[in-house]
């Protein structure tokens, strides 16, 4: 039986209005509403779970759930225009979700691309206060505040704009990878990682880590206060638990199986800024999605002790090795 969402019959299908999607969202301008609190909230974060559910256990939408995941948030956090309230907000999350509901991908995007038009002709930008906040934090060492700034305002001095020259150089700093060289492989036998450690991940993990993260998004910008309102706010209920529990499960599926890039491709893609050098040269940034980061986050911290002694016990090798 064939998977079917709205009109859309078959996978490829469904794939092929993500994607064209998703190239079109990783271009706009950032103007993203409050989730809203109540019953439209919860059923975008139930919406969401459900997603993260369909990747972690149903291998027929394996290949587009995380597709799926990507664009929904941009779709349907769009605000209508500047000033919207809560009550606007309301409205047309409800509508948006109802059309996502029907695989009305097309309207959605159009819908979108009024707002973002209608977003270029009345934003105000602030270029000179801009450009000081960014001077001032990138001296405070507090880059990520900085890029916060450098999200909001793609005019500033701090940043290169993204020109044909600006994409050369940055594909010049990312060379093909060279050939393997034989005196990087180790000779010891690969140690075997048990799955079962991983199954330390809890709930528990993913929200503290939420927590004490923050920053903006990667190319979707959905950045990490929204992150942190859908899995921390007690706003949601079990809505927000199912969700973690989902997150947690798919922070194990990521360690411990072998998935297609291409079904995770978004999720790991990055959004690159070509920062300004003193000397006008280039300091390539990459700011990777939030959820990713979030799973990294806590992945890494469970591992923390396994990943010190394999440095150390590298750092031993070679300096054996060299002596």
């Amino acid at each position: 039986m064939p998977i079917t969402w709205g009109k859309m019959k078959d996978l490829k299908k469904i794939r092929k209005s993500l994607d064209s999607a998703y190239q079109k969202i990783v271009k706009w301008k950032k103007k993203y509403m409050q989730i809203p609190r109540g019953k439209a909230g919860k059923t975008l974060i139930a919406e969401v779970t459900r997603l993260i559910r369909l990747f972690n256990s149903s291998k027929r939408w394996e290949s587009v759930a995380i597709y799926m995941l990507q664009v929904l948030l941009p779709l349907i956090l769009q605000k209508p225009f500047l000033q919207s309230k809560n009550r606007e907000h309301v409205k047309y999350l409800n509508k948006g979700m109802e059309w996502w509901k029907h695989g009305k991908i097309e309207e959605l995007i159009s819908e979108c691309e009024a707002i973002q038009k209608r977003l270029k002709r009345s934003v105000k930008t602030k270029k000179q206060s801009e450009q000081k906040a960014f001077c001032r934090l990138m001296l405070q060492g507090q880059v990520r505040k900085a890029l916060k700034i450098v999200n909001h305002a793609s005019d500033i001095d701090g940043k290169h704009d993204i020109t044909i020259d600006i994409k050369k150089k940055l594909k010049e700093k990312h060379p093909k990878a060279a050939e393997l060289k034989q005196s990087a492989i180790t000779d010891k036998p690969e140690t075997k990682t048990e799955r079962v450690i991983f199954e330390n991940i809890t709930q528990d993990d993913i929200t503290s880590t939420t927590k004490n993260s923050s920053g903006s998004g990667g190319p979707t910008q959905i950045d990490m206060d929204t992150q942190r309102e859908m899995i921390c706010s007690k706003s949601y209920g079990t809505h927000s638990k199912m969700l973690v529990d989902e997150i947690a499960t798919l922070a194990k599926r990521l360690v411990t199986d072998t998935i297609l890039h291409d079904y995770i491709s978004t999720l790991l893609a990055c959004r690159l800024f070509p920062l300004k050098k003193k000397d006008n040269g280039i300091r390539p940034v990459g700011v990777g999605e939030c959820l990713r980061r979030i799973i990294g986050k806590t992945i890494t911290g469970l591992a923390k002790e396994d990943i010190i002694h394999a440095v150390e016990h590298c750092s031993h090798v070679r300096d054996w090795n060299r002596a």
